[in-house]
């Protein structure tokens, strides 16, 4: 049995199905402002993440450590606000990132 897939501007993908039919939607919760830090943020901490594998593996680790306890901070700045991201994505990764940057330095402590 085959079937045959309707064609459309999206190539045959139903359009429910692709990222951009919901990028209005999220996009218009927050403000430009917001937007402009959210992109600077993904680019500094990404930077300093994958920067971090090029590094000596103890000196890689205190500095993946310290982004992810900065990224904890970012996220309490996210829940205290409650704008861009909902409370609870932010209480996630807040309860996430903190403890796993300070096991990641205290590896790199004793190791």
């Amino acid at each position: 049995m085959t079937t045959s897939t309707v064609p459309s501007r999206s190539g045959g993908v139903p359009r429910w199905s692709t990222p951009t039919h919901r990028w209005p939607s999220l996009l218009g919760r927050a403000s430009r402002p917001a937007l402009i830090a959210q992109t600077g943020a993904l680019v500094g901490f990404g930077t300093l993440a994958v920067g971090s594998l090029y590094l000596a593996p103890t000196v890689g680790l205190v500095l993946s450590g310290l982004v992810l306890a900065g990224h904890g901070v970012w996220d309490l700045w996210h829940y205290r606000r409650d704008r861009v991201v909902p409370r609870s994505l932010a209480e996630f990764c807040m309860l996430l990132d903190v403890p796993l940057g300070v096991g990641f330095l205290v590896l790199a402590a004793l190791g």
